[in-house]
């Protein structure tokens, strides 16, 4: 039953994770190397942005019942986000009259639009934990396709007229919005009666952990995450960071199909199986074996024909691309193995161990990209350092699933 939800969950999202990578396709061909770094950087910041609005509440959706309290850590996350939407649009005013931003590589609009298109992804997300929680996996799949159409549809079309980065920008904003509010007509959380103050108070508190713990280790493992294209476009210009920017974004294609699909049934077997049992080896282990197994596929294809994927997709002015992904095949094929295992860190509620192991991440990943060493010295440090960690971490939720 696993995996058939696992595989219902992966034709939907197989769609809707070929709709970027068919369009980055068409954008590598209409827009500059430059622009897409810098939209890639810009998205970068309002990923990290959209982590810290949540407040990671949208982890603890999961973790309660179903019906009105799982309506409740709704509410809960997104009356969060609005909140903290609000303090950075007022920070980022106060910052943009006072002139200290000491932001140089972005326009005032594509300042401006960052929170916004922030906090609909926070929001976003939310509506995406909720229906894995569900185990709606359908309405899941077709949130997802419809978003995936609604942005870069838009992205391409305007493309072949306008081909800057805010229109990128603009076009990701939009896209996201207009799946959101599409949601709240279908979404029966939303219409839950009795969502007080008190309840929320209650909530928030009873839940402190997620953003005492995971919210520094979510921001923190997002900025891990983001901080290279966004380092490297600050530092070497535009052009590298685009291509660095499209090569994470290709290898990140398998995590964003495979690996988020298993994360969103993993998140309600291992959850009901610790809430029964008080462990979960045996869906633990299951999921490794596959996920280490598809992970040494992807490694080998992309070791021998990385440089020929990238030309033939996306032209020759993106072989340096290629290159830049053979080096980062072992980060992102561990990554793949633990993305959706790591989610065990929430079931048991060990948020403080997160919080250590992406404080070791963020220390490793400032320390290379801060560095006096050239590009591709920093790319090769920052692989081998994160593919460590990753390991450390496989162990760690292993160890947790485990019966004590």
């Amino acid at each position: 039953m696993f995996w058939k939800n696992v595989t219902s969950v992966l034709t939907g999202t197989v769609i809707a994770q070929a709709i970027p990578i068919i369009g980055s396709i068409a954008i590598a061909r209409l827009y500059s190397i430059e622009d897409f770094g810098l939209y890639s950087a810009w998205l970068g910041i309002a990923l990290i942005l959209s982590i810290i609005f949540t407040g990671r509440f949208e982890l603890s959706i999961a973790v309660v019942d179903k019906g009105k309290k799982r309506a409740l850590a709704l509410w809960a996350t997104l009356y969060c986000t609005l909140a903290f939407g609000l303090f950075a649009c007022i920070l980022l005013f106060v910052l943009l009259k006072l002139d200290i931003l000491g932001v140089n590589i972005f326009s005032m609009k594509m300042l401006i639009l960052l929170i916004p298109t922030a906090i609909v992804m926070a929001l976003s997300q939310a509506i995406q934990s909720l229906m894995a929680a569900n185990g709606d996996y359908k309405s899941l799949s077709i949130f997802r396709v419809t978003q995936a159409v609604f942005y870069v549809v838009p992205q391409v079309l305007v493309g072949l007229w306008y081909n800057f980065s805010l229109f990128l920008m603009l076009a990701h904003f939009f896209g996201i919005m207009f799946s959101v509010l599409i949601s709240l007509f279908f979404v029966k959380e939303f219409k839950y009666p009795g969502i007080t103050k008190a309840k929320l108070i209650y909530f928030y508190k009873r839940y402190n952990k997620f953003p005492i713990y995971s919210l520094p280790g979510g921001t923190m493992n997002s900025i891990s995450a983001q901080l290279p294209v966004i380092v490297v476009t600050a530092k070497f210009g535009a052009e590298l960071g685009g291509g660095l920017a499209l090569t994470m974004r290709t290898l990140g294609a398998p995590i964003g199909i495979i690996g988020k699909s298993v994360l969103d049934v993993f998140k309600k077997y291992a959850g009901d199986e610790y809430r029964q049992h008080g462990s979960c080896a045996n869906i633990y282990l299951n999921t490794l074996f596959y996920l280490s197994f598809f992970a040494s596929l992807f490694a080998i294809f992309l070791f021998f024909f990385s440089k020929t994927l990238f030309t033939t997709l996306f032209g020759e002015q993106w072989l340096k691309s290629g290159e830049i992904a053979i080096v980062l095949i072992p980060l992102f094929a561990l990554r793949f193995v633990a993305s959706p295992l790591s989610y065990l860190i929430y079931i048991v509620e060990k948020q403080h161990v997160a919080i250590i192991w992406q404080t070791a991440l963020l220390l490793m990943t400032l320390g290379i990209f801060y560095s006096t060493l050239p590009f591709e010295l920093m790319i090769m440090f920052y692989s081998v350092g994160y593919s460590i960690l990753y390991l450390v971490y496989i162990k760690i939720t292993y160890d947790m699933s485990q019966p004590k």
